[in-house]
């Protein structure tokens, strides 16, 4: 029995290794500023190759003639990235658990170290000398019995603690091995969203180039709004202001309130042809996607710690993550405005307004008719404000979204696709 315990504990158990399968003490639980520096490290692992930058460069250019080529691609890519920061931040959060279960399995190896030490360190002995035999001399006969005894009375909870260790390594040993194909699938993710990145902001740099003819207009129109949006002193008066003082916007909210009108044909959420919303704002209820990927930090309603009630909702993003439009609609508003940050304002119709607040950049601009889906702008890396009704934090990267009817703000929870909700919850 002893000597078959000692094989089994040395077979599952190097004893030379044995200071490197104890770790001297957990590391506690996981640092939030290290799991975003692990992800850094990976997408700087992810970088393109100088021959992937020149596909895509051609890739793009074959389209740069073809204006509604080039915006199909946009929300295509912008779909196919949405897919993929939704599946980095599942992998993330697999990741997190398994570091957590690799934590609380050194602790339970830690917990029983000076026991086990003690256990491997009697079997070590009693290899190196054996009970003696039965049929030598009367007092080996007794000191026999005497060791017969301690071992039926020591072996029971040496067997329980040796089953215990070898389960807690095994698990440890499981549990690397699946952090470390994880993290396979997390960088080939990366891989995947950069390459997405870099063509949409090649396809945005061509687009930008073909309104080259009306670059004097459109200047001089965000400094008519960035002016505005220093001397009105809310959301109500902004909103007002820019679509009765700047042109193209003003075009954008008289197309808005004729929508309903002329929307004679409705056109399917796929064709990158319409030139109006696909349907009412009201028809949307319950199929809008958010405009990131993440999970709601703060939702319609929640005291806010600066601002009081929150009016919108408060939406955790990845870094540098691409911001999406949730619906087909005009750009109004495109800068910064006050505690907000840099603000997109989008004229949805039939007098709804959505407002999408923190972003580090924006990539439309005024009087734009943007399709659902369609990339407008990019978060910050964390360091970047992040907007709610009124306060500003700093922190993980976050977007404010705000739904207003009439210019009243409204709770948006009724327009978000629950399937998408319970995804990211």
């Amino acid at each position: 029995m002893v000597r078959r315990l000692l094989i089994t504990l040395a077979l599952s158990i190097p004893l030379a290794g044995l200071a490197t399968a104890l770790p001297a003490q957990s590391t506690g639980s996981i640092d939030p500023a290290a799991k975003r520096s692990e992800l850094a490290r990976l997408e700087d692992e992810a970088a393109l190759s100088q021959e992937t930058l020149s596909r895509l460069e051609g890739e793009v250019k074959a389209i740069e003639n073809d204006t509604l080529k080039l915006r199909a691609e946009l929300v295509e890519t912008g779909q196919r990235m949405r897919e993929a920061e939704t599946a980095i931040l599942s992998a993330e959060a697999r990741i997190q658990a398994m570091a957590a279960n690799e934590e609380a399995v050194k602790a339970s190896l830690n917990a029983r170290r000076g026991t086990l030490i003690e256990v491997i360190a009697t079997l070590q002995r009693m290899g190196r000398r054996p009970p003696p035999a039965l049929l030598v001399r009367p007092d080996d006969v007794l000191e026999a019995i005497r060791t017969a005894m301690l071992l039926g009375a020591v072996l029971p909870e040496m067997r329980d603690e040796t089953n215990a260790l070898v389960a807690d390594l095994n698990e440890l040993v499981r549990v690397r091995r699946d952090l470390a194909t994880e993290r396979d699938g997390l960088k080939k993710q990366l891989v995947a969203l950069v390459e997405d990145r870099e063509r949409v902001n090649l396809l945005l740099i061509r687009r930008h180039e073909g309104q080259a003819a009306r670059q004097a207009q459109i200047d001089e129109e965000r400094q008519r709004a960035a002016e505005l949006g220093r001397n009105v002193s809310n959301l109500k008066e902004l909103i007002a202001r820019m679509e009765k003082d700047v042109g193209s916007v003003q075009s954008a909210a008289q197309q808005a309130a004729q929508s309903e009108k002329t929307r004679t044909q409705l056109a399917t959420l796929e064709d990158p042809n319409r030139l109006v919303p696909a349907q009412p704002f009201e028809k949307t209820k319950g199929s809008l996607q958010f405009p990131v990927s993440g999970p709601i930090l703060r939702g319609f309603g929640d005291t806010d710690p600066v601002a009081g009630e929150q009016l919108g909702v408060t939406i955790a993003a990845l870094p540098s993550a691409t911001v999406s439009s949730p619906c087909d609609g005009w750009v109004v508003f495109a800068g910064e405005f006050r505690s907000y940050g840099k603000l997109l304002i989008i004229n949805a119709g039939d007098g709804y307004h959505i407002l999408l607040a923190g972003l580090e950049r924006i990539d439309v601009d005024l009087g734009q008719f943007v399709l659902t889906g369609e990339p407008v702008g990019v978060m910050g890396t964390g360091e970047a404000k992040v907007a709610t009704a009124g306060s500003v934090q700093v922190g993980q990267p976050a977007i404010y979204v705000e739904f207003r009817k009439n210019n009243v703000s409204i709770d948006p929870g009724p327009w978000w696709s629950k399937k998408g909700e319970k995804a990211r919850g």
